[in-house]
């Protein structure tokens, strides 16, 4: 069952939520809206679920090429759930899952026999089947989503939509639930959208990710595409860390200082004799650190503070030349090598730099 939404837009009073969106899910895919609060992509969620309705005239809501726009929410055959799991107290774990099916109308109705059949063969799925008889309050917060998430495919739904679904979840059931959440993907193949500001949560679970920022999606692809080629710098920054230093063009280059460095550009070629102002940025990851220059854009930085916690070492750096203080990453492997020491001066190297067309006029 595909997903298509076409040229939406949605206004609360004089804020415009959506602006002019459009999003194909293709069948059996599992993508990824990610942003910021406030950034438009819950309420999305919502009118691809049909509980919000996009502005009138504005644009459609398309499942499988059937216009579904102006169908209600329980006409579309959506699954959603929620951040607060909204379990029901006072019903079992089973009785929670069967609910869906059990109040459906009777001619749609399965018997008895077979509610409680498909209400364990999700149980089973979803690794709660010896937990039937409890209560939700008798569950793990891990195990509580998962509940959720079993009711909401226990009346087949053609799409299944997730609202922050770990978000109140401690860290690390977060990470396992996630794991847990592709690999179920990949067993049923149901056509999928989640909303999360995780980003490593998007990149790690989704197919695609469309990243959105103020109402519009600001780039989508794979989770490999927009962290490695982010299409603004909105993107970049939103994606991982990453340091800032500002910077001058000058003649086709990027001057960091009295360093002139190499970098990638997005957007437009640097005009060959600018001297205008720009940022330059640069994952921690992507700076090399060394005892020696390794070459003529290296600079020359003062070791500031290191946090060796943790497979990836961080170094606190901060420049000679004009005071900045910014982060590299290093493996285990490497720091064990170079041994760097609060203090002592040594050499970072830019890889991968870039800079985009709109920090600077041409």
């Amino acid at each position: 069952m595909s997903i298509e939404v076409r040229n939406i837009n949605k206004t609360f009073g004089k804020f415009q939520a959506l602006k002019d969106i459009s999003l194909t899910v293709a069948s059996g895919e599992l993508v990824a809206l990610l942003g910021p609060s406030g950034s438009g992509k819950t309420t999305l969620l919502r009118i691809i679920a049909g509980l919000e309705m996009p502005d009138a005239g504005s644009g459609s809501v398309l499942f499988h090429e059937q216009d579904v726009t102006r169908s209600d929410v329980g006409q579309r055959g959506v699954g959603f759930v929620f951040q607060h799991y909204a379990l029901f107290r006072h019903m079992s774990v089973l009785d929670n899952v069967a609910f869906g099916l059990r109040v459906r109308p009777w001619r749609d109705r399965p018997r008895k026999k077979e509610i409680r059949e498909r209400s364990m063969e999700l149980l089973k799925l979803v690794q709660l089947d010896r937990f039937i008889d409890r209560y939700p309050s008798q569950l793990s917060g891990g195990q509580r989503q998962r509940v959720a998430l079993a009711r909401a495919l226990a009346v087949e739904p053609k799409v299944l939509l997730l609202d922050e679904p770990f978000g109140a979840l401690d860290a690390k059931v977060r990470r396992e639930l996630r794991r847990w959440l592709r690999k179920l993907h990949d067993e049923i193949h149901i056509t999928s959208v989640f909303v999360t500001h995780d980003q490593e949560e998007a990149l790690e679970v989704a197919d695609r990710v469309a990243v959105m920022n103020e109402g519009q999606i600001e780039q989508i692809g794979t989770p490999q595409d927009v962290y490695d080629k982010p299409a603004s710098k909105f993107v970049y920054n939103f994606l991982g860390n990453v340091n800032l230093f500002a910077g001058r063009i000058d003649h086709g280059q990027v001057q960091l200082g009295d360093k002139a460095v190499d970098v990638s550009e997005h957007g437009v070629s640097a005009p060959a004799s600018s001297t205008d102002q720009t940022t330059v940025y640069v994952r921690p990851h992507d700076i090399e650190v060394t005892r020696t220059a390794t070459d003529s854009a290296s600079i020359l930085v003062k070791v500031d503070h290191v946090s060796p916690i943790g497979p990836i070492v961080r170094l606190y750096l901060q420049r000679r030349d004009t005071g900045e203080l910014f982060e590299s990453e290093l493996t285990r492997e490497r720091y064990t090598q170079l041994a760097p020491v609060v203090g002592e001066e040594l050499y970072a190297t830019f890889n991968n730099a870039r800079v985009f067309a709109d920090d600077y006029s041409i």
